[in-house]
């Protein structure tokens, strides 16, 4: 339990930590590492609840292209040119064996990426169904562009209380400028920004080659109901 909710307590600052002497009511835990563990995580804590956000892979592939090339998401660069290897070797990813050539085993293509980005998202709510666990798909689109009935769902959801100070939060979170937060104040996950904005422009930039092979993506694989709707490239921009 202390291994899956602290993967990453070291890096947080001690003020934004729970207090040892305050159990908390709920414990949440934001952690892309444990996709593929919800077998897991169902023996380790049966009451858990899990809150799958899927962003537009368009937009998703290329914010983590722009990374690696400033020398960012080391990490995540090293396990995808390792993938190979645990779609080989693994039963979990057994459906995805035969198709290792979407792999470049040398460097971090789009192709690549739109191939873990259908795995990382497909196995997450395959396995919330086989092991019959309580989750929510949220869609990072709608959650940027209507973030109020978003939050009320997913909290409704979580059987917590969304009050007045939640929505303050998330107004100044989503709709605020990081030029009129007071740094002294800001925690180091601050996201401050205009979501709905930031998130259609993201979305729009994407360009043709990437449109081209999340259109291949989906002619490839037998893609589950709940990604569907980025099969249609009608639902971002036509191509030219």
């Amino acid at each position: 339990q202390f291994e899956l909710l602290n993967q990453n307590q070291r890096k947080v600052s001690g003020i934004f930590q729970v207090r040892k002497n305050t159990p908390p009511s709920l414990r949440v835990t934001k952690e892309l590492r444990l996709n593929f563990t919800i077998g897991l995580i169902r023996r380790v804590f049966p009451d858990a609840k899990f809150v799958i956000v899927v962003r537009h892979p368009g937009a998703q592939v290329t914010s983590i292209l722009k990374m690696l090339r400033s020398g960012h998401l080391a990490e995540l660069e090293r396990s995808l040119l390792s993938l190979h290897v645990h779609l080989q070797d693994s039963r979990q990813f057994e459906k995805f064996a035969g198709h290792r050539a979407c792999l470049d085993r040398e460097q971090v293509t789009c192709k690549s990426l739109l191939f873990w980005w259908l795995i990382n998202y497909q196995t997450a709510i395959e396995d919330c169904k086989r092991y019959n666990a309580d989750y929510k798909i949220v869609f990072h689109e709608e959650l940027s562009e209507s973030p109020e009935n978003e939050y009320q769902a997913i909290f409704s959801f979580l059987d917590i209380e969304f009050n007045d100070e939640v929505r303050a939060y998330l107004r100044h979170s989503t709709t605020g400028s990081k030029n009129n937060s007071d740094p002294a104040e800001r925690s180091p996950l601050d996201t401050v920004r205009e979501s709905a904005a930031y998130s259609k422009a993201t979305i729009l930039e994407v360009d043709e080659k990437v449109r081209l092979e999340i259109a291949a993506l989906f002619e490839r694989f037998d893609v589950c109901d709940e990604l569907t709707r980025y099969r249609s490239l009608a639902y971002d921009q036509p191509i030219s």
